[in-house]
């Protein structure tokens, strides 16, 4: 995937990842999402009002976002906040 490609899925995958935190108001202390460059894969973790850190996306590849509609994208990671 070229660099215009990756850019643009992450940017339509962290837009989503924007939309949950907002939604369900999630970042309560600390949250934090990464995207490695050099692996091609992205990290998002979020820490609850209790203080525990729950890791949604851990080592991720990207490319498991490539071709997905913002739809997609925004239920695959609930999914995944959820099976946290």
């Amino acid at each position: 995937m070229n660099n215009l490609a990756v850019l643009a899925v992450l940017k339509k995958v962290s837009k989503q990842v924007d939309r949950i935190w907002d939604m369900y108001d999630l970042q309560y202390k600390y949250a934090e999402f990464e995207y490695f460059g050099y692996s091609g894969q992205v990290y998002w973790s979020i820490e609850s009002s209790n203080y525990n850190t729950f890791t949604v996306l851990d080592n991720v590849n990207l490319d498991e976002f490539t071709g997905m509609s913002d739809a997609e994208i925004y239920k695959d990671l609930a999914r995944r906040v959820l099976d946290t």
